[in-house]
């Protein structure tokens, strides 16, 4: 059947700048998530479609700090407590050979986030991003298609007409008790390192080249994920 969802998403935020280098902040949002057409329709050999999904919605409380510790480094550091509505998971079908998304009745999400970024000169910067955070079902069973560590960390480089850079990325591993990484259907934890380089070679076009998975590692995201992969590609400002 066909489907309309309406949902106001507010949000509203309060700041406390005791200096030009400090801010103190405290947040609410409200967020609204409706099911995929693949969610609600999909059929397959392994899943089984559900056209009774309803929209997720969640209420986030954030508290966070943002200094700038000098010229050249910036720090944030931030606390959230995330609670969703019928949250949309991936689950057992009634079908033993399928699986399908249901709505849990609630979920609940306690997360914190570390961020650096440091100038080295004028040229080279460096970032890190650290993610920790831990989502429950109303059953207080980990939600493991929710990551517990996320790292990401990389170096930029920008001079004249020529940009790069390399990153690494990182991912603990997103399995269900009992499962076994390394095989078709797991959900392994990774680290993979990505690096690109760009050029401006005319005032409103810059030429790139990105590769993705740069020492081509093995590891399973449901399906197998892909290997080293080039990019290549020129864009146009008008």
């Amino acid at each position: 059947d066909e489907k309309s969802y309406t949902e106001l998403s507010p949000k509203l935020a309060l700041t406390y700048t005791p200096d030009d280098d400090t801010t103190y902040y405290v947040s609410y949002g409200h967020s609204f998530n409706q099911p995929t057409l693949y969610k609600l329709y999909s059929e397959s050999t392994s899943i089984m479609a559900n056209p009774y999904l309803k929209p997720e919605t969640s209420d986030t409380l954030e508290i966070g700090l943002k200094k700038n510790l000098s010229e050249k480094a910036y720090m944030g550091i931030s606390l959230y407590n995330t609670k969703t509505q019928d949250m949309l998971a991936y689950a057992q079908s009634p079908d033993p050979n399928k699986r399908w998304y249901i709505n849990i009745d609630e979920a609940k999400r306690m997360g914190a986030e570390f961020d650096f970024k440091f100038k080295h000169d004028d040229k080279i910067s460096s970032y890190l991003n650290v993610t920790m955070q831990n989502a429950k079902d109303d059953n207080d069973k980990r939600i493991s298609s929710i990551p517990k560590r996320i790292v990401n960390l990389g170096l930029d480089y920008n001079y004249d007409k020529w940009s790069a850079y390399i990153e690494g990325q990182y991912s603990s591993d997103r399995l269900d008790d009992g499962d076994i990484g390394g095989k078709l259907y797991s959900e392994d934890p990774f680290f993979i390192a990505n690096a690109g380089v760009s050029y401006k070679f005319m005032k409103n076009a810059v030429v790139s080249l990105a590769v993705r998975n740069l020492f081509d590692r093995d590891y399973w995201q449901w399906y197998k994920a892909p290997g080293r992969t080039w990019n290549v590609g020129v864009d146009f400002t008008f």
